[in-house]
């Protein structure tokens, strides 16, 4: 999965490029309407699963990584309405972070702070300045420095666990098929959910590692949180017959 998914114009951060920047709030998700799935970190698992499918997708090194379902076409955000709102209980980090994010440089595990210099918010009239006079970050700067650096923590923390997923083979091929009412289907592939007979297998000393990492909770957060697909599905039809009626 692209890890810049609705970034359209992303661009480093330059204290003399951007030194007249400010960026005021658009309270819209509109960005992410047309994307059905991002990832998520392990520390959000929890309060992901009360509402949206955990699931594993391959990344581009074709290694697992959890993804949180948001739509069953290819293009289309349930929990985003036309006005940009969200309607969900949760909003992905991976979403929240937007504009800023960070951007690899030429040098192994170094980062910059980058934006999305398409975001509609950014200007040079109205809104937080990013740098002081000084040339010293903002507040709002520094809000965003300090997410995106607990984000790339999280994400290392969610590295080790697919790690531990994978050592113990507990992935399998996953397709989702949704039916409703009207006989429409929907089918989708690619992705992958731990197996319950292969986890119901594991050796004491497996399972017992297990528990005391703290991924075998995450586990079965992941496995309770597949029975939020037929929300999905129920949302999705809503939808359609609103289209259908006006």
């Amino acid at each position: 999965m692209p890890t810049l998914l609705f970034y359209h114009k992303p661009v480093a951060l330059n204290r003399e490029a951007h030194k007249n920047l400010k960026v005021r709030s658009v309270p819209s998700f509109a960005y992410a309407a047309a994307i059905n799935s991002v990832p998520l970190t392990v520390n959000e698992f929890a309060a992901a699963a009360r509402q949206l499918p955990i699931l594993f997708v391959p990344d581009p090194r074709k290694q697992p990584t959890p993804i949180a379902l948001l739509g069953l076409q290819r293009d289309q955000n349930l929990f985003i309405e036309a006005d940009g709102r969200w309607t969900g209980n949760y909003i992905p980090a991976f979403i929240r972070r937007y504009p800023f994010v960070l951007i690899d440089t030429d040098k192994p595990n170094d980062f910059t702070v980058g934006i999305d210099a398409a975001y509609p918010g950014f200007n040079t009239e109205v809104g937080e300045p990013m740098f002081g006079e000084d040339g010293s970050e903002g507040p709002g700067l520094k809000r965003a420095i300090e997410f995106l650096n607990a984000y790339r923590i999280d994400a290392g923390r969610t590295q080790d666990f697919v790690a531990q997923v994978q050592r113990l083979d507990l992935l399998i091929p996953r397709a989702l098929n949704v039916q409703h009412q009207d006989g429409s289907k929907y089918n989708l592939e690619g992705f992958f959910v731990v197996d319950e007979q292969r986890l119901g297998k594991l050796d004491e000393k497996e399972a017992g590692a297990l528990l005391r990492s703290g991924h075998l909770a995450l586990i079965y957060m992941h496995l309770l949180s597949l029975h939020n697909l037929a929300d999905l599905s129920s949302r999705l039809e809503s939808r359609t017959a609103e289209k259908k009626s006006a």
